[in-house]
Formats: C-alpha cells, sequence, structure tokens
C-alpha cells in the first residue's frame, strides 16, 4: 500500500483526486492539507510515503515546502508537483530542484497513478512527450543514469496495455476494457514504444519476449 499525501488550497481539487485514488487498490491517502505549513506537521505525525503537491499555496508555497520535506526527509518521501503553469521550464526546474515528478493540473488520473507507482519504487517520472535530452540532463544530476541500465522498468498499467497489445488489442478497445481514456492509453503505449526503443507493434512483441512481459501462446 502506497501512503499518500495530499497538499492543495483548493478543497475541489483534493475532493476529486480524493474521489479517485479512492478507487486505486494499492493507494492510501492518509493526510490532506490546504498549504505547506499544515503538510509539515501532518507529515511529523504520519508514515507517508508520496506527497501530491500544489505548487501555488499560501503561507507556504509549493517549491519551499518541497525543499523543507527533502530536508528533513530526504529520499524517504517522494514529492510529485502538481501545477496550472506546465512547461518544459517548469519540469526542468523543478525536478532539478527534487521533485520525483512534475504534473500539469489538466493530467489525466491515469498518469497521475503511474507517476504514483513510479516515485514509489524510486525512479523519476515522466509524461511521454519530455524529449530525452532533459530526461538525461534530470538523471545524471540525481546522479542517476538515463535510459536505466538495469533492465526495462515497466508500470502495472504499462504492463496490461503491452499484453493487450501483443494480444492483438487496438488502443480504442483497451480504452473501452480497462475503462480508461483513449489518450491514455496511447500516452502507455509511447512509454511502452520509448522505454523498449521500438517504433512498431512487432518490434514491441519481441522485446516483450525478450525481457520477460510476454509468452507466446501455444
Amino acid at each position: 500500500m502506497i501512503h499518500i499525501a495530499l497538499a492543495d488550497d483548493h478543497q475541489l481539487v483534493r475532493d476529486g483526486l480524493r474521489l479517485y485514488l479512492s478507487k486505486v487498490p494499492f493507494v492510501k491517502i492518509v493526510a490532506e492539507a490546504s498549504n505547506g505549513s499544515d503538510l509539515l506537521e501532518k507529515l511529523s505525525k504520519t508514515e507517508v510515503d508520496v506527497v501530491i503537491l500544489d505548487l501555488n499555496m499560501p503561507t507556504l508555497n509549493g517549491k519551499k515546502t518541497m525543499e523543507r520535506i527533502l530536508h528533513i526527509y530526504g529520499t524517504a518521501i517522494k514529492v510529485i508537483l502538481i501545477g496550472f503553469n506546465y512547461s518544459l521550464h517548469f519540469v526542468r526546474k523543478y525536478m532539478l530542484l527534487g521533485a520525483s515528478a512534475f504534473l500539469g493540473k489538466t493530467s489525466a488520473i491515469p498518469v497521475l497513478v503511474e507517476a504514483i507507482e513510479s516515485v514509489h519504487r524510486g525512479q523519476l517520472f515522466f509524461e511521454s512527450h519530455i524529449p530525452d535530452s532533459l530526461r538525461t540532463e534530470i538523471h545524471e544530476s540525481q546522479g542517476l543514469s538515463y535510459p536505466p541500465q538495469a533492465g526495462i522498468a515497466l508500470s502495472d498499467i504499462e504492463i496490461e496495455v503491452l499484453k493487450m497489445l501483443c494480444i492483438g488489442y487496438s488502443v480504442v478497445q483497451i480504452s473501452e476494457i480497462i475503462g480508461t481514456p483513449r489518450q491514455a492509453v496511447e500516452n502507455h503505449k509511447d512509454r511502452i514504444f520509448e522505454k523498449f526503443g521500438v517504433n512498431n507493434i512487432a518490434q514491441m512483441m519481441v522485446k516483450a519476449i525478450i525481457h520477460g512481459y510476454y509468452d507466446l501462446p501455444l
């Protein structure tokens, strides 16, 4: 179970995130706060794995709150920053400061869930459109290599999408089966292709078999 803390000064945002994340079986929201100071107080009393942190909050904003979290807890608590002002500039700025992910508030919920899974495993998370040059820079700033050298790690949802693609389902069919927006499935497919270094389904199947993610039916 991944223990989550939510920090956002908008009640509607917290309510929406709580509603969606309550349906994710491996996630449990254990703390909520409307500003950074309140969050820090609750973190001192509650065991938390991942913080979903609004960049723009009163009293103590997301940047300053993240810096204090990293100073106090180090890598024990992973920080996912979210903000309305989303751009490559902000991704670079805040991930170089120590965020494990930076997402726009318009990102799909499945993307957030994937980010939670990834950062909890100790990985940095990037949406599929982030260029390799920026990924490399941010990884190297934290003493990591990109792409990761030890195998190819896929999230649970990526594995599910991968297997259905291998079987022959289309993106539209997968979207209907797992109840996820079509664009979210497209994003998962793009990330799988990117991680495998391929550009078509046939190449993807070969890599999936090599790395133990799929077995051909007998």
